[in-house]
């Protein structure tokens, strides 16, 4: 019984994976999803890196036809003769030790790679560590020799849909053998086709919420005007001034606390770039720096994004030369996907990619000047309760929700009213 529950634990929580997998890849996300939590937790980043596929699957789908077939397994063991009790604790020793192998390669891969953890697949981790427990507190032949066992006795199961099974207890039910077979075989397959299932149905509930649209976009709007008004403060000169596109006396001024390595800044930005050629003259947008990296924010306790200060001083820098918003452009597009050392090497890069002069842009990387002005930033970021990026306010006022259709509809209220 307790191998089925964790079984469906995990074959639970795979599924919530997977279905975030595909809601964030398939751009059916708005804003930051519900374990985006901070920079040590945001389950966005870790399935926006290359490490949440294997084989052109997303990961999840083999956790969920890992779960699903260990739990068919478990009931038939006990309910057909499909596997005798002390086969079945062998295939499940094999199983659990190859899943919690994994779940370690994984972790640090997360922690170390990606800079973040996923909070559903340290469910899953600890699933597969539990089986594990179990496992090998049930093994009769020891660790090395009881996986081995398991190991061949999953590999006679698909052997019985050929008729290849030992003879004894299997042809007693040999009907039932291989329609257990087949059925797990199916249960399989069908997990790495729910990928697609998955975006089918999300994107028809999609077209089917496109008519309360405007509904929750003036609910979000009358959340905003409720927002108490804070002064912000920008610096408009001086080697401490912070960058901005738009007419100095835009009625509109958007500020944005951001993180060249944050998955959802980068959504954010290609928001509001897409909107600014219809407001061009209308909207200020002022960039603040707020990295999610303990390099140079002292309120991360621990690793986030390994390049984030770097990324920060090198789009200031950029800036000295005239060329912040290029720098922006460059880091949001380049960042995207890179592990560490891939990072380090394309910021390393900008320079040259943008004709910069090397020479003052190496004095700048160092420079206390610089260092002063992104811990500014954050300080303010602090001040105002900064718990994430990106945080974005608009006149003053915060703005909870950034999807496209939201920030027109404050952008036109502004406006209605000058």
């Amino acid at each position: 019984m307790i191998i089925a529950t964790l079984s469906l634990a995990g074959a639970i929580l795979s599924f919530i994976s997977l279905y975030h997998y595909v809601e964030f890849n398939a751009g059916l996300q708005s804003g930051p999803s519900f374990c985006n939590i901070n920079a040590a937790f945001n389950c966005d980043a870790v399935n926006q890196s290359e490490w949440s596929t294997f084989l052109g699957f997303p990961v999840a789908s083999y956790g969920l036809a890992f779960y699903l077939v260990l739990f068919c397994l478990s009931f038939l063991s006990s309910s057909t003769k499909l596997m005798a009790p002390a086969a079945f604790r062998s295939v499940l020793l094999f199983l659990s030790l190859i899943a919690s192998l994994v779940s370690v390669a994984l972790f640090i891969v997360s922690e170390f790679v990606i800079g973040t953890l996923c909070l559903i697949c340290i469910g899953m981790y600890l699933v597969n560590f539990a089986l594990f427990a179990v496992a090998w507190r049930a093994a009769e032949h020891g660790l090395i020799r009881g996986s081995l066992i398991g190991f061949r006795n999953l590999v006679a199961l698909p052997l019985l849909l050929l008729g290849l099974g030992e003879k004894g207890a299997d042809e007693q039910n040999a009907g039932l053998a291989r329609f257990s077979v087949a059925s797990m075989l199916f249960v399989a397959l069908l997990s790495f086709g729910m990928g697609d299932i998955i975006l089918v149905r999300l994107s028809a509930m999609k077209e089917q919420r496109s008519g309360d649209v405007a509904s929750q976009v003036a609910e979000l709007l009358k959340k905003w005007r409720e927002q108490p008004v804070v002064n912000i403060e920008i610096e408009a000169e001086g080697a401490g001034k912070d960058y901005f596109k738009g007419p100095d006396n835009a009625p509109i001024v958007l500020v944005e606390f951001s993180d060249y390595e944050c998955p959802a800044c980068r959504h954010f930005y290609r928001i509001v770039e897409e909107l600014l050629p219809k407001y061009r003259d209308q909207v200020k947008i002022v960039y603040k720096n707020y990295p999610l990296d303990p390099l140079c924010n002292l309120a991360m306790t621990r690793g986030g994004h390994a390049n984030a200060c770097l990324a920060a001083y090198a789009a200031r820098c950029s800036g000295e030369q005239g060329m912040f918003w290029e720098a922006t452009d460059y880091l949001f597009s380049t960042l995207e996907g890179a592990d560490v050392q891939q990072g380090q090497a394309r910021i390393a890069a900008l320079p040259q990619a943008l004709s910069l002069d090397e020479t003052a842009f190496k004095e700048c990387l160092t420079a206390e000047r610089t260092k002063r002005k992104i811990a500014s930033d954050i300080r303010q970021g602090g001040e105002l309760q900064v718990a994430g990026t990106p945080s974005i306010w608009i006149n003053g006022r915060a703005v909870e929700v950034f999807a496209p259709q939201v920030i027109e509809a404050i952008f036109n209220d502004i406006i209605s009213k000058q």
